[in-house]
């Protein structure tokens, strides 16, 4: 995986935690000006991601980005209430 794209980003959940309430994950995002690490908390009764830990650094934006691909992750679990979280999920945005 190019982990240094010249353009775009990769975004990459690592899971955490999943329980049926909700799942934890760990978001790698790789840019071309840098990657960064935070945490997405998913909340699955509610829909409702919070992101934490986002670097300072990494602009408003980068939030942004990562808010769509873990509601993508959610609406998956909850048409399938009897499934799991997946482990990793990576998603790329141009």
């Amino acid at each position: 995986m190019n982990t240094h794209p010249e353009f775009g980003t990769r975004v990459r959940f690592d899971l955490s935690q999943g329980t049926d309430d909700g799942a934890r994950y760990r978001v790698t995002v790789y840019a071309p000006n840098g990657t960064f690490e935070m945490a997405a908390e998913l909340v699955l009764a509610t829909g409702e991601v919070r992101i934490e830990d986002s670097p300072a650094h990494a602009g408003a934006g980068l939030e942004r980005g990562i808010v769509p691909f873990a509601k993508q992750i959610l609406s998956t679990r909850r048409a399938d209430p009897s499934g799991h979280w997946p482990r990793r999920v990576l998603r790329w945005r141009g």
